[in-house]
């Protein structure tokens, strides 16, 4: 009960600041001093050797943030740091992070229009990522706010990395990601803990640090598919309407408008 009560305050925070402009920041880092959106506060990296990307209030993002527990070693002869390769130790050792490490304190939205009646209608999603890997989600439909509810929340665990090959298979070949941006795209569990332990699978591909592709299936099985789809599709730059419909967000920054 209590962390629901924290969820569902931390979001009237962040309506308040949506539906002002006197720059009540909310949990999802923005100020409404400039935008009437929430806005990121830090830009990711996309190099799984840097956890920390680049903030944008320093105030709001708390990069000494302990989160090697799925930070992973790797054996690697290439200095990530330099050019070239490492003469005298070929097994030098490189913590690297996944995608779901270096999202924290990110903020992502999804705009979608239609006549609707002869009446255009407006609908954005805004997704937070939490320095705690909590998930957060807030719609806003013609200017005015849902009221949220329990299955705007939830806890992400990592599952694995995830890449694939042009020919889509996800075991063989040479993958797409590679070098510094081999763990740009993850499988992860969303456990609801507000709404009866609920799990699904979710898929996320950083594609650059202002494009995140999100999948949400009942199965990792289908988000592994869609998932290979779309990493496909960017490697190939044809990503379709639909695609971008569906699983394309934006980092939510002051030169990115909603609409």
């Amino acid at each position: 009960m209590k962390k629901k009560i924290l969820f569902l305050l931390g979001l009237t925070v962040f309506a308040i600041s949506c539906s002002s402009n006197t720059g009540s920041d909310s949990i999802f880092g923005g100020s409404g001093s400039s935008s009437s959106k929430p806005l990121s506060a830090n830009i990711p990296s996309t190099d799984k050797y840097k956890l920390n990307g680049t903030s944008v209030n320093a105030s709001l993002v708390d990069v000494s943030k302990n989160v090697s527990a799925t930070g992973t070693t790797e054996v690697s002869t290439t200095d990530p740091t330099t050019t070239g390769t490492l003469a005298t130790d070929t097994t030098a050792t490189t913590k690297t992070y996944s995608v779901v490490d270096r999202l924290y304190s990110t903020t992502w939205f999804q705009t979608e229009k239609e006549i609707d009646d002869g009446v255009l209608e407006e609908e954005t999603e805004f997704i937070f990522f939490s320095q705690a890997s909590e998930i957060y989600e807030v719609e806003v439909e013609n200017g005015l706010i849902d009221r949220p509810d329990n299955d705007d929340y939830g806890v992400l665990t990592f599952i694995s990395d995830f890449n694939t090959t042009s020919t889509g298979s996800a075991t063989t070949g040479t993958g797409l990601l590679t070098g510094n941006n081999s763990r740009n795209a993850a499988i992860v569990s969303r456990l609801n803990p507000l709404d009866r332990n609920e799990v699904e699978y979710m898929g996320l591909y950083l594609a650059d640090a202002n494009t995140l592709f999100v999948v949400e299936e009942d199965t990792q099985a289908e988000v592994e598919a869609y998932l290979s789809l779309i990493i496909k599709a960017y490697a190939s730059n044809y990503i379709t309407p639909n695609m971008q419909e569906e699983f394309q967000y934006l980092l939510s920054e002051n030169s990115a408008p909603v609409n």
